[in-house]
């Protein structure tokens, strides 16, 4: 347990792991220790020193890192969550959210649930308020200079937006909503930190208090945070869509064996090494791609992209008539598209057949051979190996055979694994025992006949 966690804060547990285990490495998670104390506290006593305490600390430690300013935020909405309106019978009376103050722990009258969510609200006010100081008289700190100060900015508001949903409800016991303090922040961003129809939402959300029940703040927040999930998953995969692996190989496996490893690899083997392919010529986890870790360039974009477009055309069901501007003596289509290639039956672009033949040639002429390479050594505990054989001793039985007591489906002794055979299996016996048509034997019994 958390040394500065009791057990009446239990309810904080939850947000706090998830906070911490997003920031990072162990010393930013001891700062972050520091702040959530530092915050929990400011919710509980408001003072003016203990919001720039948290202010300073927020644009000093947080903000220069994008992914501690997302995880702060968050951890902010989720106190936010935690204090839910006191219920009317006061059954619900939850333990302040704060560890100490001023007097050594002792909070002297715990504060209404709405007044806990608005001293979160002026924390991040006061950060905007800040941030927006330097703007205006462009003096930026060192740690600030290298981020987007605009889309700091920018970050800063979305969560003030959040921050104010959760704020803006209504209460069930008497002074249990914050509705003019709300509005009085309104009108002070309305003298230019918001446009005038963000100013024109956050007046509304003012305004529809009286109806906004708890309920409808938590069924805001889950479908906001479900867009965001949707979002941030849409950006790391446009992001990952561009970005060239190290090795082409199997994902998350950089040790795949080369059984495993995509058939591009055996085509780069083909064209340097020449034909047939040796397994133990294969790289562990693949072969190395050059800018690996790089994003991709805008010519290797515009090949992927056309790729990927000619490879969704083998799915079309029908010819679009409107897309093709004639048809060759041939029969191949002539497409309107210049960047589209016409293909032959068999799927072959006729410069493209010219070109595999002239790379074919000079691959067989660079071809460096396997010379180098040592010839793999079965292991018999590998499962592959296993495998192997196992297709080996199913091949053997083709035809009839049976290695396990050594006869044929013909009803003759066969020529393999059986009783005092030696070596693998070369086809049924001569003669007439294997019961084909044509041999001089006869086709029933004994042997001699040869085949014809």
């Amino acid at each position: 347990m958390d040394q500065y966690y009791t057990p009446e804060y239990s309810q904080l547990d939850q947000p706090l792991e998830v906070y911490l285990s997003a920031v990072g490495d162990a010393t930013s998670r001891a700062e972050a220790r520091k702040l959530a104390r530092l915050i929990n506290t400011t919710c509980n006593t408001c003072t003016t020193q203990n919001v720039q305490y948290c202010k300073n600390s927020i644009i000093n430690d947080v903000l220069p890192s994008a992914p501690k300013t997302v995880a702060t935020f968050d951890y902010m909405t989720a106190l936010g969550r935690k204090s839910a309106p006191r219920s009317a019978d006061g059954s619900n009376i939850a333990n302040a959210l704060g560890h100490e103050s001023a007097d050594e722990g002792q909070i002297a009258g715990e504060p209404l649930p709405a007044y806990r969510r608005l001293h979160i609200l002026y924390v991040v006010h006061d950060v905007l308020e800040t941030l927006l100081e330097m703007d205006r008289t462009k003096r930026v700190p060192t740690h600030l200079r290298l981020l987007d100060f605009n889309a700091l900015i920018a970050t800063v508001k979305a969560h003030i937006f959040r921050l104010f949903r959760v704020a803006a409800c209504r209460g069930h016991v008497s002074g249990d909503e914050v509705g003019e303090e709300l509005l009085r922040l309104v009108q002070h961003w309305a003298g230019g930190v918001f446009n005038s129809e963000e100013v024109e939402t956050l007046r509304n959300l003012v305004n529809s208090i009286p109806n906004r029940s708890w309920d409808t703040v938590l069924e805001e927040l889950n479908a906001e945070e479900a867009r965001r999930t949707e979002e941030d998953k849409g950006a790391r995969e446009e992001k990952y869509k561009w970005t060239i692996p190290y090795r082409h190989g199997v994902k998350d496996d950089p040790d795949a064996p080369w059984h495993e490893l995509p058939a591009a690899n055996g085509l780069y083997m083909k064209s340097t090494r020449g034909y047939p392919l040796r397994a133990g010529a294969f790289p562990k986890g693949g072969y190395q791609l050059k800018n690996g870790g790089q994003e991709a360039d805008e010519e290797l974009k515009k090949d992927i992209n056309w790729l990927h477009k000619e490879m969704l055309h083998c799915f079309d069901d029908h010819t679009n008539a409107d897309e093709v501007q004639d048809i060759d003596a041939l029969g191949n289509k002539i497409w309107k598209d210049p960047e589209r290639p016409t293909r032959n039956y068999w799927g072959f672009t006729y410069d493209g057949i010219e070109k595999t033949r002239e790379n074919s040639r000079k691959f067989r002429q660079n071809a460096t051979g396997y010379d180098d390479i040592a010839s793999l050594r079965q292991d018999r505990l590998d499962d592959v190996d296993s495998a192997v054989a196992r297709a080996r001793a199913l091949a053997s039985g083709r035809g009839g055979f049976d290695y396990r007591d050594g006869y044929d489906s013909y009803g003759g002794l066969g020529r393999g694994r059986g009783r005092g055979a030696r070596g693998g299996w070369r086809g049924p016996p001569r003669g007439g025992g294997g019961g084909f048509r044509g041999s001089r034997g006869g086709g029933g019994g004994g042997g001699g006949g040869r085949y014809y």
